[in-house]
């Protein structure tokens, strides 16, 4: 007689508690590694992203300057926000952007909307298009005296509003007409709590010392885009 044996119980293995420490402490070391390396390619990602906004806002402004006799834009404050006017009405803050957005995409519909082209992508969204928080994205650079600059009033007389910028008897200077120094001037730097002033309100929103690990990105009167360099109120080439 054939005598059918039966299967044997198939036995499951369980993990021990030493196993799973292990696995924990290597999925830990692999997420330590990581970290780094993929903060740091975003950085570099909004490095790049802000670096190309700048050298939109220096193509608005040597297109501003073709339709104004040369011009610079202003005058104007020193801080640069993320919102403009297309047209802007004589009550608006008179900013760079107010002069520079028709040539940013901004449409002209008498809105007072964010403008793509004057956000800082290394700020964070509730910065860049919330309009309730006047917050600079954006400084505008100017030399302080003739023994920084010889023609130290780039921007013409400084201006609260558009009403004012239109009032003043000091326009800015003619791009042709500027020193060679003023050439390799420094125009525009990201926006920082050192840069924009520590008594505007709000500005403790903005990073402490620079976008970039404490440094700032600068846009020339060239038209060029510098990286990181010293967080000096000007810089020249």
């Amino acid at each position: 007689m054939k005598v059918h044996s039966l299967p044997a119980k198939s036995v499951a293995h369980a993990f021990t508690l030493v196993e799973l420490l292990v696995v924990v402490a290597i999925i830990a070391v692999l997420a330590a590694l990581a970290i780094p390396a993929i903060s740091s390619a975003s950085l570099k990602a909004k490095q790049s992203a802000t670096a190309s906004t700048l050298k939109g806002m220096g193509t608005a402004l040597n297109l501003y300057a073709g339709e104004n006799d040369g011009r610079l834009p202003g005058p104007s404050v020193v801080a640069i926000y993320g919102y403009a006017r297309n047209p802007p009405r004589s009550t608006d803050t008179a900013h760079l952007g107010q002069y520079l957005a028709p040539y940013l995409g901004q449409k002209a519909d008498d809105r007072l909307t964010v403008c793509k082209g004057l956000q800082n992508p290394a700020l964070s969204r509730k910065i860049q298009n919330d309009l309730a928080q006047p917050l600079a994205q954006f400084v505008k650079l100017d030399a302080v005296s003739t023994t920084q600059l010889e023609d130290f009033r780039l921007w013409g007389d400084w201006a609260l509003t558009m009403a004012d910028a239109a009032a003043v008897t000091n326009p800015p200077k003619r791009m042709q007409s500027l020193s060679s120094k003023a050439r390799g001037a420094a125009i525009i730097c990201t926006a920082d709590q050192q840069s924009w002033g520590s008594a505007q309100a709000n500005v403790n929103l903005l990073p402490a010392s620079g976008s970039f690990g404490g440094k700032r990105l600068w846009l020339f009167l060239d038209g060029s885009v510098s990286g990181p360099v010293t967080n000096t109120l000007m810089w020249f080439r």
